[in-house]
């Protein structure tokens, strides 16, 4: 969007998670899924960090739970 990098992350139960939401929020993140196909969409503008240094901070912690997953 807007030639802006985004993180988009796809969820296991994508449809749980939406069921959560509400309102305008709700309404916004259908419109985002049918153009990008994922419920989560971070942009690189509204971050506090780069996006390439949230992108190996959430690869970890994916790593991590999937490790903990085959744990179980």
């Amino acid at each position: 969007m807007m030639n802006q990098r985004m993180i988009g992350i796809k969820l296991y139960h994508p449809e749980k998670f939406m069921l959560q939401q509400t309102g305008f929020k709700k309404l916004l993140m259908r419109a985002n899924q049918g153009l990008v196909d994922t419920p989560i969409n971070i942009a690189e503008s509204g971050l506090p960090m780069s996006i390439d240094k949230l992108y190996l901070i959430v690869l970890k912690k994916w790593k991590l739970s999937q490790k903990e997953r085959e744990a179980q």
